[in-house]
């Protein structure tokens, strides 16, 4: 009974360090983002394709103006959040490192850095809207 709930509380740590890894993954494909020369050849790009005049243009451009200002506040709320989960994530994984015994951190150790380099969970969707839109 206790190897089985050991067990259990192994793989929840486990996943909970998968879902931060995967956390951090999709924190660099966000910094990644496309440069502002880029964004403003796929503006033009979808403009062209959709025959704006260039009143409509100048509308659409404030109009993205406009919503940018709106979603800075919640960017920022957002960015917050992220730092107060993961300092929670941090305490509960030292909390949890500190129940076990010498042999199960070193091989906690292990399975992190097994599942460091998967791509498991990691969002590529980014990449194929990408594709999906040169064609």
């Amino acid at each position: 009974m206790k190897k089985l709930l050991l067990s259990a509380v192994c793989a929840i740590v486990l996943c909970n360090g998968i879902v931060n890894v995967n956390a951090k993954e999709t924190k660099s494909d966000f910094d990644n983002r496309p440069s502002i020369e880029e964004v403003k050849k796929h503006q033009e790009k979808f403009a062209s394709k959709l025959g704006l005049s260039e009143e409509q243009k100048e509308k659409a451009k404030e109009l993205r103006k406009e919503g940018r200002k709106k979603m800075e506040p919640l960017m920022k709320q957002k960015k917050e959040l992220h730092e107060k989960m993961e300092k929670i994530r941090k305490e509960n994984m030292s909390e949890f490192e500190k129940i076990l015994t010498d042999e199960q951190k070193q091989k906690l150790k292990e399975l992190k850095k097994e599942h460091k380099g998967k791509h498991f969970g990691k969002r590529s969707h980014h990449k194929d809207r990408k594709n999906k839109h040169d064609k």
